[in-house]
């Protein structure tokens, strides 16, 4: 005999048909009971049972024992399932429906702890509600709880994950679709695939609408490789301040790298800063003097320019766009932490050119 699970004090156990669609399960055996099934002369036993979490683990524990709210639990993903605070978060929705006492039934109440506040949009096409976790994360798990009253059934939705503000979140990448939604209970969620972002995304097709009580976050936060120093100095100086620091100018080669870049960014006491893309008159091409091809970009239009002298600059207004600076204005400027304990083996001065860079004729 196995266990499979136990109960978590104070929250609901549930009864149900065996499902996993959506990437959650919640089960219990046909005809099963707590007290079991044995026939005359046999050990009674309990049956097996799944009991749903109010976290998404599926960490075993003997009936009996108390849920390990210290632990890290496992199972079901290829990394650990923490659950993510998001008090400091942001929270927003496509609209706050307002009841009869002009209470405002806003987005933030989706992550207030108290299930039986909900955030509630209005009748409307298509809405949604989005947090920003301020931080890249790898999430492995999304858990929503909805009260039994009209409309908090919210199988059809979708889950989006990413970085990306456009379309109120939506172009990012599709997590799951919210099927067999139940209410009065906890409705656990994994990604049809691993999925990292800043911003999780709940968005309902129709026009009914976007109700949710309670919403918990489960994935691990990915560290920053970046770090903002509020020192103004001319892109040269800021590459040497690097060079005594063992450090480089932040490259940035994919979205997470932006996302993480942006977050550092938002800080800063000047309207830019500097990254460590740089433009070679020699060779004429932009490049990362930490020895990369410029790939992934994030320039404003316009803003790939061919002038000698110049390098880019991360604009800390909300869409953080890319902008080509003279080399002789003075931003505060983002640094790429080496975890290495020697020093870069590239200069990485204006005069410098990448290995890579250095083949081509």
């Amino acid at each position: 005999m196995v266990w499979l699970g136990t109960e978590d004090p104070g929250e609901e156990s549930i009864v149900g048909e065996p499902s996993t669609a959506g990437g959650h399960v919640n089960m219990w055996p046909q005809g099963g009971t707590a007290t079991g099934t044995a026939q005359p002369g046999q050990t009674e036993e309990p049956t097996p049972r799944l009991w749903r979490w109010p976290w998404c683990s599926a960490t075993p524990i003997p009936p009996g024992q108390d849920s390990p709210r210290g632990s890290t639990p496992t199972g079901g993903s290829n990394y650990s399932q923490h659950l993510i605070n998001t008090t400091n978060s942001f929270t927003s929705q496509s609209s706050n429906y307002t009841d009869e006492e002009h209470v405002s039934y806003s987005s933030v109440r989706a992550t207030d702890g108290n299930k039986t506040l909900c955030a509630n949009t209005n009748d409307e096409l298509n809405p949604w509600w989005r947090i920003d976790l301020l931080g890249v994360y790898n999430i492995s798990c999304i858990s929503i709880y909805n009260i039994n009253q009209h409309n908090t059934d919210m199988s059809g939705a979708r889950i989006h994950i990413g970085n990306s503000r456009e379309n109120n979140g939506t172009n990012n990448t599709i997590c799951t679709e919210m099927t067999n939604f139940t209410v009065e209970q906890w409705n656990n969620y994994t990604c049809t695939k691993q999925v990292s972002g800043r911003y999780v995304t709940v968005f309902l097709p129709g026009t009914k609408p976007l109700i949710l009580c309670e919403v918990k976050i489960y994935g691990k936060e990915k560290d920053s490789p970046f770090q903002l120093i509020e020192q103004k100095k001319t892109w040269e100086h800021a590459i040497e301040y690097c060079r005594e620091n063992y450090m480089d100018l932040a490259t940035i080669l994919d979205e997470d790298d932006q996302t993480l870049a942006e977050l550092k960014a938002r800080n800063a006491g000047t309207p830019y800063v500097w990254l460590g893309l740089h433009y070679t008159c020699i060779l004429e091409v932009w490049f990362w003097v930490a020895d990369y091809r410029l790939e992934f970009n994030r320039w404003a239009l316009g803003e790939k320019t061919g002038d000698c002298d110049r390098s880019a600059v991360m604009s800390k207004d909300e869409d953080h766009r890319w902008f080509s600076k003279s080399d002789y204005d003075k931003f505060h400027f983002i640094l790429f932490v080496s975890l290495a304990d020697a020093p870069p083996t590239c200069c990485c001065q204006s005069s410098c050119t990448p290995a890579h860079l250095q083949l081509i004729h």
